[in-house]
């Protein structure tokens, strides 16, 4: 069914930054030193035209090892589950 204010956030680890964030139509995405938040307000249709998703590019940090394993954990949630 439907969705209302659909959220997608998460932490991100030491060592990696955002660069940019650009979340699809009517999205608004906050980045902080350590978690970066994305937002759609008020009603998001069921089906193909409430896709929400967001395109994140990141920089590792100099001093991470290359090779490092990096994870991370975002979550989604909606005042209309």
């Amino acid at each position: 069914g439907a969705a209302t204010d659909v959220i997608i956030d998460g932490m991100l680890p030491p060592g990696l930054t955002v660069v940019s964030s650009t979340p699809s139509p009517g999205g608004v995405c906050t980045v902080t030193p350590d978690m970066l938040d994305c937002r759609w307000l008020g009603n998001t249709p069921a089906g193909p035209s409430g896709v929400r998703q967001v395109t994140v590019v990141f920089q590792v940090a100099a001093n991470v090892p290359p090779g490092t394993p990096v994870m991370l954990w975002f979550m989604t949630s909606s005042s209309n589950p």
